[in-house]
């Protein structure tokens, strides 16, 4: 009997062991990039004596798709807290309607265009530090996000669609003409699920949404750049 008592405590610690061993490694250190289809807008505030040129605006300008991506890198403190940074390329902006407001003489003139429209694209470098919060135990995991971004100004322009009474159309791109703020800062916060493929790779998809908070021009009409998106991240554990 005492024989059969030992044999069963050794499997036991045996099962138990190949079962802790079976459960995902703690990482503390992850690398990985990632991709943001995002939808791209602007708040505008004016001063009194424009507020019309705000509100011809709002009638006329809707958003713009952009996007954002780069490398990131996540350093665990817990299982469940995080701290995270990367290094982002971020394209924001807005953009008019189309527009058939040229009042020709001959309306039916063929060389008269149909209409138009403009796209204002912001480029920026992004540095976010984000703190993540990671709930769960099993493979997919919640996680949300709270953190800051640093926009760093890199280039913008404005793209000028003209659309010919035939269909066709043509695309002209110039320098925005404006000086604008070399830098921004950007509130973000995301929620989404983390789902660990194994104990060194993680995939996660996260919506996020960001809005940076100092104007992109001293002018009297200004905007303040924001944007949502769906954020889908690949991440590698280091150590």
């Amino acid at each position: 009997m005492k024989r059969i008592g030992i044999i069963a405590l050794t499997l036991a610690s045996l099962n138990a062991y190949a079962q802790s061993d079976s459960q995902p490694t703690f990482k503390k250190i992850q690398l990985g990039v990632s991709f943001s289809p995002d939808m791209n807008y602007r708040t505008l505030t004016a001063e009194d004596n424009v507020q019309f040129i705000k509100d011809i605006r709002n009638e006329n300008e809707v958003p713009v798709f952009g996007y954002t991506t780069g490398l990131d890198a996540v350093f665990n403190f817990t299982e469940m807290f995080s701290i995270q940074t990367g290094i982002h390329y971020s394209m924001k902006g807005f953009q008019n309607v189309w527009d058939d407001a040229f009042y020709p003489i001959q309306p039916n003139d063929p060389n008269i265009p149909a209409a138009w429209k403009s796209i204002d694209k912001f480029h920026y470098l992004d540095i976010p530090v984000r703190a993540n919060i990671t709930v769960g135990k099993r493979k997919v995991r919640f996680i949300g996000s709270l953190g800051l971004v640093v926009n760093v100004y890199m280039a913008s322009e404005q793209v000028l669609l003209i659309k010919e009474r035939d269909g066709d159309i043509s695309k002209n791109v110039t320098k925005e003409p404006y000086d604008y703020e070399k830098v921004n800062l950007s509130p973000t916060v995301s929620a989404g699920v983390a789902y660990r493929i194994n104990d060194l790779m993680t995939l996660r998809a996260e919506p996020t949404f960001s809005y940076g908070v100092l104007k992109t021009t001293n002018t009297p009409v200004t905007a303040y750049l924001w944007n949502a998106g769906l954020k889908v991240s690949y991440l590698f554990g280091l150590w």
